[in-house]
């Protein structure tokens, strides 16, 4: 089966990935590493002679710019959010910089009352496996300078003193 592979198939794959699928140049990065690590392996254990995948061109990564609200657009959004369930996830992102993962994957755990800090250490993350969602928690961050212990400040202090009761 690995024997009837052409560097077309890859591109192919690539290609219809982006085009059909919708996903970003960066994910489909992330597929080329993983399936040439694969086949590196599969090069190295003899079953098969020629990494293919490195002789296809992978697509250029795209720069992330980051975006963020102006003044003006965070205070219509907590307008809109005041008194709904979600309010304090979004304070708290929008106050400490926090990625969506990272307000999902917040637990109490990581809510130190006595020493007035906010542990950033895990993260919940959905994705489509086989037509279903998933939920992918994980107790650890993507990189080192993502882990991070956050002062809390007064509001968020008492606002989650009256949560936690």
């Amino acid at each position: 089966m690995l024997d009837d592979l052409t560097t077309e198939d890859f591109q192919t794959l690539y290609t219809h990935e982006m085009n059909v699928q919708g996903v970003s140049a960066n994910t489909v990065i992330h597929y080329h590493a993983n399936i040439c690590r694969a086949l590196q392996y599969t090069v190295k254990i003899k079953p098969i002679v020629a990494n293919l995948p490195d002789s296809v061109e992978s697509p250029k990564k795209n720069n992330y710019v980051v975006s963020f609200y102006n003044a003006e657009e965070l205070n219509q959004l907590l307008a809109v959010i005041r008194g709904e369930r979600i309010e304090l996830s979004v304070i708290l992102a929008a106050f400490y910089g926090l990625s969506r993962s990272e307000v999902v994957g917040l637990k109490w755990s990581a809510i130190d009352l006595l020493n007035w800090t906010i542990n950033i250490k895990h993260t919940v993350t959905s994705g489509n496996l086989n037509g279903r969602y998933i939920e992918i928690e994980k107790d650890q961050i993507k990189n080192k300078a993502s882990r991070r212990i956050l002062p809390l400040v007064d509001t968020f202090y008492e606002l989650l003193i009256r949560m936690k009761e």
